[in-house]
């Protein structure tokens, strides 16, 4: 039973980094497409 949780909560982290990581690379690309435009 604990193995399970702990499978979960790792499963939820990597998710959440994962998220994370590309919510950061949209916002990157969305500004250089944004200051290609401005330019």
């Amino acid at each position: 039973m604990e193995l399970e949780f702990a499978l979960y909560v790792f499963i939820g982290l990597v998710t959440i980094m994962v998220a994370s990581m590309v919510y950061t690379a949209v916002c990157f690309y969305r500004l250089s497409k944004s200051m290609k435009t401005k330019k």
